[in-house]
């Protein structure tokens, strides 16, 4: 015992020969000295929830949406306390609402009128931010902090095209780091995109080990995990077996089977000939994996236009990039009906930067803008 300790037990004793009483009342003075804080004092709660690229046979990374409206009405997923662990802490905003209305932002250029669009919207959008190796963690923290205050913010930690250049040393490194430096405005992180896709390594242990990395970094300071895979129709969209969907989801480590949200990646031209899942096809697939993963919330994760950039033969058009928006936004009332109270909506149209703030570099005339704009508010 040092004699401070002594110091403090002794003023309290001697105190108690003043009166009966005050003896009684310093007793417990004197013990709870020693016996310290709370468990629950020192304990942080934050808020949660339950709740593309290449391709083979066809082009070489698929990125396609299509436009719905949804007319359900926002509401918001139940919480899941987390303890502060240490370093810095995950976002603790309101929960995320459901639907999500998702868009994505694969490159921070143009930023401000990125962010002019997003404040436009009259439903709060969900922006997920894509980090690409070559962009500082400085200004993709720059970049979600001027998105905070007007949008949810999800960011995928490392994208399928990526991957397969990464160490499971990289992977873990850039989610730490991330998380250090601006993980209290994230609101969702997205810790495997499009797993199974070849493109994203060369096995599911090699894929897996890297994804299961991030989600270790990232859960351990209480964010929101999610994992986007890859919706084939069939064997013509994929080069190996262990790339089919369901088989894949059955096989991973059971810890990545505790993300909060499970994500399809949908992508016509992924496909030879391509396919075009209807509702019904991905309700299916969508309650299956549900089953895999029990605790997550269930949606699509990413949908687009693929261009040239891809692999394509031609660039599609903008009656085409809307076709596909108001066909995949658009099926978001049929799919949560046939999913039930798990399915959370999402989207995420890949080319947001490409289709909707660029175009507006010019004359404004092929900006998708005012569609997406149509599906986000009004149509889920």
């Amino acid at each position: 015992m040092s004699s401070m300790d002594g110091k403090r037990k002794i003023i309290p004793l001697i105190a108690c020969f003043m009166s009966f009483m005050t003896a009684i009342a310093c007793a417990f003075v004197f013990w709870g000295h020693r016996s310290g804080p709370s468990k629950s004092a020192a304990r942080e709660g934050r808020q949660g929830v339950e709740s593309s690229k290449s391709t083979t046979s066809g082009a070489s990374r698929s990125k396609s949406a299509s436009a719905a409206t949804m007319s359900s009405p926002t509401t918001l997923v139940a919480t899941r306390p987390n303890e502060k662990k240490g370093g810095a802490m995950a976002n603790s905003s309101p929960d995320l609402p459901k639907p999500l209305r998702g868009i994505t932002l694969d490159s921070i250029e143009n930023l401000n009128q990125s962010l002019n669009l997003i404040k436009s919207s009259s439903q709060k959008l969900t922006v997920r931010v894509v980090m690409d190796s070559d962009e500082s963690l400085d200004n993709y923290g720059k970049a979600v902090e001027a998105l905070h205050p007007h949008a949810y913010v999800m960011v995928q930690v490392v994208d399928s095209q990526e991957m397969a250049q990464k160490s499971v040393a990289d992977v873990r490194s850039r989610a730490a780091q991330a998380m250090a430096k601006f993980g209290d405005k994230v609101d969702l992180w997205e810790v495997g995109n499009e797993l199974n896709g070849d493109w994203a390594g060369s096995s599911p242990g090699e894929i897996n080990a890297k994804a299961q990395a991030a989600y270790d970094a990232i859960s351990s300071k209480g964010g929101r995990t999610a994992i986007t895979l890859n919706y084939w129709s069939g064997s013509d969209c994929y080069q190996n077996s262990w790339e089919a969907t369901l088989p894949y989801a059955q096989a991973m480590p059971a810890k990545l089977k505790n993300v909060d949200y499970l994500f399809l990646s949908v992508y016509e031209t992924a496909c030879d000939p391509h396919q075009r899942p209807s509702s019904s096809d991905l309700s299916q697939t969508l309650g299956k994996l549900g089953e895999i993963f029990p605790k997550a919330q269930l949606g699509i994760g990413e949908v687009g236009a693929q261009d040239t950039s891809d692999g394509l033969s031609d660039t599609p058009n903008k009656s085409e990039k809307e076709r596909i928006a108001n066909y995949y936004y658009g099926m978001h009332s049929d799919l949560a009906q046939k999913v039930g109270g798990r399915y959370t909506g999402g989207y995420f149209w890949w080319y947001f930067h490409r289709d909707a703030v660029q175009p507006l570099q010019g004359s404004g005339g092929d900006s998708i803008w005012p569609t997406l704009q149509r599906l986000l508010t009004s149509g889920l």
